[in-house]
């Protein structure tokens, strides 16, 4: 089962699988690295889970690679195993001591019955982002944000120096929320966040979505409408600023929601996308 893909960097493409991580499934996690386009593939086994199908599948991407220097890689792990990078196109991995935050959110919570969850599992890191114009081609990307799973305190993070040190992006809304996606706009230097109260994709019945402007500081609500649902699903266009989409979390019955940006408006304009009835 795919826990989520790499985007190609030069002629490499990476994947990352397991299926779940309960406590019988006795498989790691391992990242199928291929230097042909997905002709061949070659294993890297990883010391963990990765729980591509178990709940909190949706958050991400958590693994990402280095716009600029494309033989770095950043994954982050389930299970309070934290941020993990490899230097090498994926053939190794190595824990980031620099970043201690391992989330604090259960993907099995007090009193679930989820057979397909552990639950003793926290689940960690949910993405990471990179800033691409905070550096230059052939040396590693200054700026990095990362989203982590957690509810109390700040939940997303940066580095400034290439990952030599991390701290809490100042100002951001602490709602009790959980960052599903964090998607950067280059040309506006901004970061758009999408926000739930859990990590789905059941049961979210909160969420908010916000814009960080990375050149003044500042973060605005752009929250489309406050129903019964979370945020999950963000993108953003990468050459019309303001322009992005972002769907509700658990909100599929009658119809899900869909919210769309055009330009830099402050409110977002709601889509239906109606289901057909059943019976």
């Amino acid at each position: 089962m795919l826990e989520c893909k790499w985007r190609i960097q030069k002629h490499y493409t990476d994947t990352d699988i397991t299926r779940y991580n309960n406590l019988w499934d006795p498989y790691n996690a391992t990242i199928l690295r291929s230097k042909d386009f997905g002709a061949t593939f070659e294993r890297t086994p990883l010391p963990f889970k990765a729980g591509g199908n178990t709940d909190g599948r949706g958050l991400g991407e958590r693994i990402a690679v280095d716009p600029n220097q494309g033989s770095t890689l950043y994954l982050g792990a389930r299970g309070g195993n934290g941020l993990w990078k490899s230097t090498d196109y994926a053939v190794s991995f190595s824990k980031v001591s620099s970043f201690t935050e391992v989330g604090d959110f259960p993907v099995q919570p007090p009193g679930g019955n989820n057979p397909w969850a552990n639950p003793n599992e926290i689940m960690g890191p949910a993405w990471i982002t990179f800033d691409e114009k905070s550096g230059r081609k052939g040396a590693p990307t200054p700026r990095i944000f990362i989203g982590v799973a957690k509810v109390s305190g700040p939940t997303i993070f940066w580095t400034q120096d290439a990952g030599k040190s991390w701290a809490a992006v100042p100002g951001q809304p602490q709602q009790g929320y959980i960052p599903h996606k964090g998607k950067l706009q280059p040309i506006e230097n901004a970061l758009y966040v999408s926000y739930a109260n859990t990590i789905g994709p059941n049961g979210g019945t909160e969420g908010s979505v916000f814009r960080f402007d990375i050149t003044n500081g500042t973060w605005t609500d752009i929250t489309p409408e406050k129903d019964a649902f979370g945020f999950g699903g963000l993108s953003v266009d990468l050459q019309k600023p303001g322009a992005l989409i972002v769907a509700a979390l658990n909100k599929w019955w009658p119809d899900t929601r869909e919210y769309l940006r055009q330009l830099l408006r402050r409110h977002l304009l709601r889509i239906y996308r109606n289901l057909p009835q059943s019976g």
